[in-house]
């Protein structure tokens, strides 16, 4: 068992829990994918485990047995960060300030053990539900291990240039949104050229960006299902980007959409001491998005070169053929004990998707183009690598 000493402002994260979006409920889970997804990866952790998500203060921890915890994130007084480290029975472990970066994620060997609710263990503050206790943590409170456990804890600390960037300026990059149409033409180029600051006006729903004023041409919009990326712009110009614990529906016109693989960054934006600090990265440009390209990673220059060989008849019934896509060591990102994984087409999952490419190899993710993507494929249900659809994502989704 584990008891809080201390709580700072912490809650139990996981993946989230989409698919209830309908009933009102956002999806959640952690705002920084990849620093937790990174974390449980550290201890050995099934991807689904769940976490300590401490926001600009951490908590104080005591141990009642020998653990293995692996802290990712913003920067914690806690020190050792973006590896697998032992704290042994009796032992306390204090976060204290997040800084640089305002969130930091706490894995422990086997996840916590707290249960799910609506498929999840992830706490939903707004309905007061999941994360154990329905709210952040308190002292007092007592943690104990479960059993969601992979693999070996990794020996090495995670690959300095596979972290998310401490400082910036960033570079966050979207796509136009659905209502981009509703903005003059050089609002839309207005807003791909600016650099923006990221304020303290933010939490899990969404952050708000210091940046010039836009106006929507027209009437107001009807209510929409928004999801997070969202880059909403209010009546009064103000732009909002939203997070994990975003409404489900919205009535402000969204002009762009952040792609998928930067929201961490985003989650991850920090400030001192409650003031804008443009040095410690929150200058966040908005760019046009080449798509499949960057669906991959957190930047394109840090995918490798996958291969794909067909193979028919892998999963009679399911896919009349599956790919057996080959991960480079060099840039697997460790988060796959295997070297390949099983893929089947889009298709069979029901949605459109490229014609299967004719070749038997793909080219680098960067320089995807045309009909053929990462877009179109995703990790089959079946693969012989635990960690494939963590692994996969990387590249294929």
């Amino acid at each position: 068992m584990i008891e809080v000493l201390e709580a700072g402002w912490t809650a139990i994260q996981d993946r989230g829990r989409p698919g209830h979006e309908r009933e009102g409920i956002p999806p959640g889970g952690s705002a920084d994918l990849f620093s937790a997804a990174v974390a449980n990866r550290l201890v050995g952790n099934d991807p689904a485990a769940a976490l300590l998500e401490c926001t600009s203060r951490g908590p104080t921890l005591r141990f009642e047995q020998d653990t293995v915890v692996a802290l990712t994130g913003g920067e914690s007084e806690a020190g050792e960060a973006w590896r697998a480290r032992q704290v042994p029975a009796g032992g306390t472990l204090a976060l204290a300030r997040v800084s640089p970066g305002i969130r930091c994620y706490l894995a422990l060997r086997g996840g916590i053990d707290v249960p799910l609710i609506l498929g999840s263990r992830s706490l939903c503050e707004r309905g007061s539900f999941g994360g154990g206790f329905g709210r952040r943590l308190q002292p007092g409170d007592r943690l104990g291990a479960g059993g969601l456990v992979a693999s070996d804890p990794l020996p090495n600390p995670w690959p300095a240039a596979h972290r998310l960037p401490a400082s910036g300026p960033w570079e966050i990059r979207a796509i136009p949104g659905p209502d981009h149409n509703r903005f003059a033409n050089a609002d839309v180029t207005r807003f791909f050229e600016t650099a923006f600051v990221i304020t303290p006006l933010a939490d899990r729903m969404g952050t708000r960006l210091a940046a010039p004023s836009f106006r929507a041409r027209g009437a107001e919009i009807l209510t929409t299902p928004v999801s997070a990326g969202a880059v909403q712009v209010t009546p009064s110009g103000e732009v909002i980007v939203l997070l994990a614990d975003h409404p489900t529906t919205g009535g402000y016109p969204v002009m762009a959409t952040v792609v998928s693989a930067d929201l961490s960054l985003l989650a991850a934006g920090a400030w001192r001491g409650g003031s804008i600090n443009e040095t410690a990265g929150r200058i966040a440009a908005f760019g046009y998005s080449d798509g499949p390209a960057i669906r991959g990673g957190i930047a394109p220059r840090q995918i490798g070169h996958p291969t794909a060989v067909p193979i028919p008849g892998r999963f009679r019934g399911i896919s009349p053929i599956a790919w057996r896509i080959s991960l480079p060591a060099s840039s697997r990102w460790t988060l796959c004990s295997s070297p390949w994984v099983w893929c089947t087409p889009a298709t069979t999952w029901g949605r459109s998707s490229p014609e299967i490419p004719s070749r038997t190899g793909m080219p680098p993710a960067r320089s995807v183009t045309g009909r053929v993507d990462y877009g179109g494929w995703r990790p089959s249900t079946r693969s012989s690598c635990a960690e494939s659809r963590l692994c996969a994502k990387r590249w294929l989704i």
